[in-house]
């Protein structure tokens, strides 16, 4: 394509005739192309034979022979079906070498000099489905613990209710909220909080099946989605193995710690059809948890209200606070922005909209690191270089994940942002704030 364009600039639009761009197209280094007939390749370019590291032996081969074996049927059926053509074909392809790559091939049938024929354009995507994969995790799992994250056990729940909704199978939600978490916290550290995270997390799943699906909702609150469950005694059993995991101590640096948990439980259908009401219900019967006495589960009594559970992707609470009045008002302010922005997304607003909404969040966040870096130069902070680092590289990262993104990726990164905000916080951002504070800033 850069050749394309350098020929244009010289020659000028008018001048670019059909025959100086075949010349261009079948003598480039950037863009592979080649030419398949009776399903042999009878050209390539010289970057598609760069791609496949082929030299010229690649004439002559069968196209299905690139193909690693699993993704052949396949393109087997691109090849045999005039119909499916044009076709884009994703999957990996192997080199010469013997080596495998993620590629993507453009397939289009033409007829030239009366023979079938079908012209390939080929990439290899193998950085950029890293990328993908990359940011889908962030996406979708809580880095701390390792556990889906509250977009994740959103998607599973919705899935449960479609087959509940079958009547083939029962479903329960569990709300849970540890008892405890911010003395440990106060006594032994956020690293010894952040411990106490892992191991009931690593506790809890001991105590589900593995169809079940337990997530961490953002600083002490999990949540458990029972899918094909036979009533509520088998729930309110699976509920009481948690409050049992959460009150054994926890051994840290010597000493144990030891927390319990609350735990709420809302039925499908009789506490909601829906997963705003379900989860609603279950907050209900938690704080009923809380407010009897802790370390207990209690069962919904009435339907959740879908106004009292607008399911935002995270929930500021104290626990979120490091105690500095202008970076706890910015890290309010963005969580909002960028919880308006999971909103737009699953309300299927407009992507120009979205695009927008979402430039504003990058835009605050870009002035929010600049408060921070500000109070850090003011102070002497001595790790500033690296806390600069780490405003760089998540920048970096969601320019490049944002750039000329479809919609489901722009969801991605809102929720990637939102998940790197909780993370920053409880780490870095304590941190600096420790030293603020130290120091008399308020």
């Amino acid at each position: 394509m850069e050749a394309c364009r350098a020929a244009a600039a010289v020659c000028g639009p008018e001048e670019l005739d059909s025959a100086t761009v075949c010349r261009l197209l079948t003598g480039s280094r950037a863009v592979p192309f080649a030419v398949v007939r009776m399903e042999r390749f009878v050209f390539a370019n010289p970057a598609f034979m760069a791609l496949f590291g082929a030299g010229t032996g690649i004439v002559g081969m069968k196209l299905i022979e690139v193909i690693a074996a699993q993704d052949r049927a396949a393109i087997g059926r691109v090849l045999a079906d005039p119909a499916e053509m044009p076709a884009t074909f994703r999957g990996r392809a192997i080199r010469r070498d013997g080596t495998a790559f993620d590629a993507e091939l453009f397939l289009a049938r033409e007829t030239f000099d009366g023979m079938p024929t079908i012209c390939v354009f080929g990439d290899d995507v193998t950085c950029r489905q890293l990328s993908e994969k990359h940011l889908s995790d962030l996406a979708y799992t809580d880095m701390l613990t390792g556990l889906p994250n509250r977009a994740l056990v959103l998607d599973r729940l919705r899935d449960a209710i479609v087959e509940a909704r079958s009547g083939q199978s029962g479903l329960a939600v569990l709300m849970a909220d540890l008892d405890g978490l911010k003395s440990a916290n106060d006594t032994y550290g956020h690293q010894a909080g952040d411990a106490v995270l892992q191991v009931t997390a690593q506790r809890f799943l001991a105590c589900i099946r593995d169809r079940d699906t337990l997530a961490r909702l953002g600083g002490d609150e999990f949540c458990v989605v029972l899918p094909r469950v036979r009533g509520g005694h088998d729930t309110a059993l699976i509920a009481a193995r948690l409050v049992e995991a959460a009150r054994q101590p926890i051994p840290i640096k010597g000493r144990d710690v030891c927390v319990g948990v609350s735990v709420g439980i809302a039925l499908f259908p009789d506490h909601g059809g829906t997963p705003d009401e379900l989860i609603a219900a279950a907050d209900a019967a938690l704080y009923e948890a809380k407010r009897g006495g802790r370390s207990r589960h209690v069962t919904a009594s009435a339907r959740g209200s879908p106004a009292a559970s607008a399911l935002p992707l995270i929930i500021w609470s104290a626990a979120h606070e490091v105690g500095i009045a202008v970076i706890d008002k910015q890290h309010r302010k963005l969580a909002g922005r960028l919880n308006d922005l999971s909103a737009a997304l699953r309300r299927g607003d407009n992507a120009a909209a979205i695009s927008d909404m979402l430039a504003s969040a990058l835009s605050y966040t870009q002035h929010h690191f600049a408060t921070e870096e500000r109070l850090m130069d003011e102070h002497g902070f001595a790790n500033a270089a690296a806390h600069r680092a780490i405003h760089a590289h998540l920048l970096d990262d969601l320019r490049n994940f944002s750039a000329g993104c479809d919609k489901r990726s722009l969801s991605l990164t809102a929720r990637f942002l939102l998940e790197w905000l909780l993370r920053h916080i409880d780490s870095a951002d304590r941190e600096l704030a420790t030293v603020l504070r130290s120091r008399g800033v308020q």
